[in-house]
């Protein structure tokens, strides 16, 4: 995939082939989701294998190493940028993304980080000057975009451009002194997970966004600028549009993630990546 483009430079599709047949594996960071959801998946495959870990701690770090069977852990993120791994996966607190990146790569390292990729656009910068100067991929943890429900209303909207997307996000409250609500840190629920679904209108839209405008509700007793009540209003190259509606003020009782997708007679509606709905005409097809 594409990722950043310039007007002097342009990044095309790179793959760097190793001569071992798997992929060797290190990790910085290991958070609860890691060892919750990509840990438990990545062992039951049989291309990935385990090199190296960095964690914070140094318990959770052999925890890790011997429940995957990792073949080393270590304090010193350089020892995993050796020979034996060709992968680097990133699952650290949000302000430390973009310069793990920037090592990784610059380090000849295919790369997988989870959302944000940083949290401005100097660190953004950054990580597109060492992406451009290096042979190898990024990747962000923007799962939505692969979800077999997504891929079914793309296939229903193929051969339509123009788009009506409608996203709307059920957050729930966090504390304000929880790590992600601090903007030095977390980067805030707009940054740090807002952008999880500003990627997924985009890859509906199936387009560059040319177009953007917020709005957000700060209310004053907040001690931390954490805008956790936002929308989104997002105009994209090829004409499609679409509104993101972002709240921690809602009923826990109703669904966290309701997507709506309109155009070419054709309509679909994904409510939390659980249940799918596809309408073609005067008809419910799905």
């Amino acid at each position: 995939n594409k990722f950043f483009e310039n007007e002097n430079q342009t990044s095309t599709n790179k793959v760097k082939i190793f001569s071992n047949n798997k992929i060797s594996l290190s990790l910085i960071g290991a958070g609860n989701y890691a060892k919750g959801k990509l840990l438990p998946i990545l062992k039951s495959d049989p291309n990935v294998e385990f090199n190296g870990i960095v964690t914070n701690n140094g318990s959770n770090s052999l925890f890790i190493k011997e429940t995957y069977n990792f073949l080393f852990n270590t304090s010193n993120i350089d020892e995993l940028l050796d020979d034996k791994t060709n992968a680097i996966m990133i699952t650290t607190l949000h302000n430390t993304h973009s310069d793990y990146v920037v090592k990784s790569l610059n380090a000849n390292k295919h790369v997988y980080v989870e959302k944000p990729l940083a949290l401005n656009v100097e660190e953004l910068k950054k990580v597109n000057q060492a992406y451009l100067a290096n042979n190898s991929s990024l990747l962000v943890g923007f799962n939505r975009n692969f979800s077999s429900l997504t891929k079914k209303v793309l296939d229903l909207f193929k051969d339509i451009d123009k788009k009506t997307i409608s996203i709307r996000v059920n957050a729930g409250k966090i504390d304000k002194d929880h790590w992600t609500q601090n903007p030095k840190v977390g980067g805030g629920r707009l940054i740090g997970e807002g952008c999880h679904f500003v990627s997924l209108a985009s890859y509906l839209a199936s387009s560059k966004i040319s177009k953007v405008y917020s709005n957000s509700i700060n209310f004053k007793n907040s001690e931390i600028i954490c805008n956790d009540n936002f929308n989104i209003s997002v105009k994209f190259e090829n004409g499609s549009i679409a509104n993101i509606v972002y709240t921690s003020a809602g009923s826990a009782a109703l669904e966290k993630e309701y997507i709506e997708v309109f155009g070419g007679g054709c309509s679909a509606k994904i409510i939390d990546f659980q249940k799918l709905e596809l309408y073609q005409d005067n008809k419910n097809i799905f």
